[in-house]
């Protein structure tokens, strides 16, 4: 959690953090009772005014100040301030290419998975987005919010915090599912398919009118938010490893149905 991280603060790395939390400092407010000999009053008092700043942010709901000064397996821990206005997006799209369009969007808010479909819903996603304090996705930054400015016109400016370099920096590399499988995160075998098989499964709707190659479709695609939602809660465990009061993020359901936003998805 945010109040026990002091490795935003100019001057306390990671191994700083540790000694600090193996020698009971475990928020922000015990660093000024701590001994002189572990913490000078010189880094005290060049600590306070950092520390008033964090918390006037944290009151202030602002998720960026923090993504800006934290990395790695650290930015994790926002997700305890911030989780009931985080949102958890994954897109589909025709293909890879840059002019490739979006097809789907599927969103998981912690409690349940709203999609929404190109000639359907898919401007009902723009409040949703605007609503949002975090982002969340799975090589996000390079794929699918350059497409979503592309596709609404706008510029984005929601906090964003992309997995997939989280996940490289401790050496789980490669396409989502592939680190799903490291990580241990399993799917229902129907829904084994990639990004290869939802471009087939959307030309199969639009030129066919068949709803159930869509229903499939939008399947996987929610199972990609709802995933991401799983990894992230595995990384803010590990984020917090010697932490000796590790608080838990809220429980989600262990199965999480697919919620369709419009009965309009039905007479396409």
């Amino acid at each position: 959690m945010l109040t026990a991280t002091f490795q935003l603060f100019t001057g306390l790395g990671e191994a700083a953090e540790r000694r600090l939390w193996e020698r009971g400092c475990l928020l922000w407010e015990h660093i000024p009772r701590l001994r002189d000999k572990w913490l000078s009053p010189a880094k005290k008092r060049k600590l306070a005014p950092q520390i008033q700043e964090a918390r006037t942010a944290l009151d202030a709901a602002l998720p960026d100040y923090f993504l800006n000064r934290l990395h790695g397996l650290a930015r994790l821990r926002l997700l305890p301030h911030f989780g009931t206005h985080t949102i958890f997006l994954d897109i589909e799209t025709t293909g890879l290419q840059a002019d490739a369009t979006i097809t789907t969007v599927a969103v998981f808010d912690g409690e349940r998975t709203n999609v929404y479909v190109e000639h359907a819903n898919m401007c009902e996603l723009i409040p949703v987005l605007a609503s949002a304090k975090l982002l969340v996705t799975y090589n996000g930054m390079r794929f699918d919010l350059p497409r979503l400015r592309k596709r609404f016109g706008i510029d984005l400016v929601t906090p964003h915090l992309d997995l997939m370099p989280v996940l490289g920096a401790i050496g789980l590399k490669g396409g989502m599912k592939s680190v799903e499988r490291q990580l241990g995160i399993g799917r229902e075998s129907v829904e084994e398919m990639d990004g290869a098989d939802a471009v087939v499964l959307w030309h199969a709707h639009r030129q066919e009118g068949d709803l159930v190659p869509l229903h499939r479709l939008l399947r996987y695609n929610a199972l990609d938010a709802r995933n991401l939602e799983r990894m992230a809660r595995m990384l803010y465990k590990r984020s917090m490893q010697g932490f000796p009061l590790l608080p838990k993020l809220p429980a989600t359901p262990s199965t999480t149905p697919v919620w369709f936003q419009t009965q309009r998805l039905f007479d396409i």
